[in-house]
């Protein structure tokens, strides 16, 4: 059953019970005041008639002409006393009516029932009327009487029934009335609940950025804001599944973008081996480079899986030449740099610094690469130790950047010139995932960069001295 239909059934049967219980009240309440002041009227009554009756008795005892025939003139002139519509009788001590003004057919209830100290009264239906019976017997001069008196009270039922009438004609009306507008009440009391069901219907079938308007500060209106929180909350989940998948899937597609760098090196390597004749020494240098930059892409290709696809931040750093570092970096981008026709200086001072070399040399390579792709001819890499702080510095004469764009360039998929980009095979990743480096070791991305002017990226870490240095 529907809550509204639930709140119409409570609702009525409340209404309806609260209206009998009101109208029984009422009705019998008036009823019984009735029937008492018609009680208190027909013993009133009675008892004047009686005392009537006895001192007729009396004043005939006296006289001498107590008999039958002077009780039936004394009950003849006590009936033509009585109230209009009245009905009296009066009995010897047999039982025998010495008179009456009751129908032939009339049974007489109660008789000499009472004593001489009591009277006995009821209500009874006869034929189509209601009496009230009033009965007592006494002794008067030698002689025991029964007086029977019946008041006619038809019109106090008479009211009790068209009283229960018009109530029910109006229990009927107000009960429709109430009916309609409980059900109207009911209706809008519930429409908020309906709201909440469609648009929960509505979000399960992917619409996660629907709202429910309802205003109002009661139970409903929290219920609604606190569905329109869960929708946010749903929202904002599934839009960072989608992301994580997208990112994820992205990254499948462009993860040979982030071995180009390293994988031209070793092409390179190898193409001087093959078509050039060269000293045992070179080609031994060469070869060495070229197994230990495979075992490294190897190692490294793990690694970025665990950091992008996995988010691993725990990566364990080691203590390392900073100028060695950036020496392996200068072989690594050599033969990229010839093949493109830029210019490629490296200075280091020598110091040692804690990094994980694998991802460090990869975040110094796609700062390299990126500097390679703005129209640059020439890219210096720089590493300077200052008071506890090694600071590396890639700095391009290329084509630089808007001020504006540089807070964001380390976004995921995120490319200033992007039909550039595509043309270079570019994704977006590379900054970004340099971006995740950098807070791996505790450091962070500085950029400064102006249109035709370019770019200058330097990151800073912790570091000290080698021991065969001066101080800085």
């Amino acid at each position: 059953m529907r809550l509204s239909a639930k709140i119409f059934l409570c609702t009525i049967t409340v209404i309806a019970i609260a209206l009998s219980m009101m109208g029984y009240l009422m009705i019998g309440g008036s009823f019984e005041n009735a029937i008492a002041r018609e009680q208190q009227r027909g013993l009133e009554e009675y008892q004047l008639l009686k005392f009537s009756l006895q001192s007729g008795m009396l004043s005939a005892y006296e006289g001498g002409t107590l008999t039958r025939e002077s009780l039936l003139a004394l009950a003849m002139q006590n009936a033509e006393a009585a109230p209009s519509g009245d009905m009296t009788a009066v009995f010897d001590e047999e039982g025998i009516a010495v008179f009456s003004t009751f129908p032939e057919n009339y049974i007489y209830r109660g008789l000499y029932e009472a004593d001489d100290t009591g009277l006995l009264y009821f209500i009874e239906e006869y034929e189509d009327r209601f009496l009230f019976v009033v009965t007592s017997s006494f002794s008067q001069s030698d002689m025991k009487v029964s007086f029977y008196v019946a008041k006619d009270i038809t019109t106090v039922m008479t009211e009790k029934k068209q009283m229960v009438s018009g109530f029910v004609l109006i229990y009927i009306v107000v009960l429709l009335i109430s009916s309609g507008i409980l059900f109207a009440f009911s209706q809008i009391l519930t429409n908020p609940i309906r709201k909440l069901m469609r648009m929960s219907r509505r979000i399960s079938k992917g619409k996660y950025d629907e709202r429910v308007e309802i205003r109002g500060q009661d139970e409903i209106g929290e219920l609604a804001e606190s569905f329109n929180r869960m929708a946010i909350t749903v929202e904002d989940k599934m839009n960072e599944l989608t992301l994580n998948a997208q990112q994820k899937e992205d990254f499948v597609g462009n993860f040979a973008h982030e071995l180009k760098t390293p994988l031209t090196s070793v092409i390179g390597y190898a193409d001087m081996i093959y078509q050039k004749e060269l000293p045992k020494e070179k080609v031994h240098e060469a070869a060495g480079y070229i197994v230990n930059e495979g075992m490294r892409l190897e190692a490294l290709a793990h690694k970025m899986m665990e950091l992008i696809v996995m988010n691993r931040t725990d990566f364990m750093l080691i203590e390392m030449r900073a100028d060695e570092l950036l020496k392996d970096v200068e072989d690594t981008l050599m033969p990229m740099m010839q093949q493109k026709g830029i210019a490629l200086s490296v200075s280091a001072d020598r110091a040692y610094i804690r990094i994980e070399f694998d991802l460090f040399k990869t975040l110094l390579l796609n700062i390299a690469d990126n500097a390679s792709k703005a129209d640059s001819t020439q890219i210096t890499i720089s590493g300077t130790y200052s008071m506890g702080k090694y600071r590396i510095r890639i700095i391009d004469n290329g084509r630089g950047m808007p001020e504006e764009q540089l807070n964001r360039i380390t976004e995921a998929f995120y490319m200033i010139d992007k039909s550039r980009s595509r043309k270079q095979h570019g994704a977006g990743l590379g900054l970004a995932i340099a971006k995740k480096i950098a807070d791996i070791h505790g450091t962070e991305l500085q950029f400064r960069s102006s249109i035709g002017a370019g770019t200058t990226v330097q990151v800073e870490l912790p570091a000290v001295l080698a021991e065969d240095d001066d101080e800085a």
